[in-house]
């Protein structure tokens, strides 16, 4: 470890230390080092932090509100990095039901689970369904942001890629 990586683990402890509770804003600091060990590639610890900030979200504004739907997003990820996709698609399904819920279909709230849960099936070892899904991601995005915007070339060569790979022509 880094003199910056063990600086992080023992803030991370003074932290939780300083809010043991099961409250939201000891919620809040615990997504926050859970988004932390991420950058740090600290998967292991950050499927910890994201599963006790999701546990007292639960707990406190109930499993279906959509403020649930970015620690799902965020432990997904970190299961798919761990090598869990089936885990991943899980989480970021329950995600996506609550952010339509709560946004509409289209809301460029849902673009990056929409992306995030194509590259999970496409993980899974289902093309067809990841190209759905980015595509679907592509069309949110272009609405919101327009053809020229940095989330839309993003959006673009992801699905590029996607196709390259299953050997279709762009």
């Amino acid at each position: 470890l880094t003199l910056h990586d063990e600086l992080l683990m023992l803030f991370a402890g003074d932290v939780l230390d300083a809010a043991p509770g099961e409250d939201l804003t000891t919620a809040a600091l615990t997504s926050l080092l859970g988004q932390a060990c991420s950058i740090l590639h600290d998967f292991s610890t950050a499927r910890i932090m994201f599963e006790r900030a999701l546990r007292i979200q639960e707990a406190a504004i109930g499993p279906d509100h959509v403020k649930v739907a970015a620690t799902l997003n965020n432990l997904g990820n970190v299961y798919g990095t761990l090598g869990d996709a089936q885990k991943q698609r899980d989480l970021l399904e329950r995600a996506l039901r609550m952010k339509e819920a709560a946004f509409g279909p289209d809301h460029v709230e849902l673009a990056v689970t929409v992306a995030n849960l194509g590259n999970a099936y496409g993980d899974l070892g289902d093309a067809q369904k990841k190209r759905d899904l980015l595509e679907r991601a592509l069309r949110i995005q272009e609405a919101a942001f327009g053809p020229d915007h940095v989330e839309v070339a993003i959006g673009r060569f992801n699905l590029g890629q996607c196709l390259a790979k299953s050997g279709d022509v762009i």
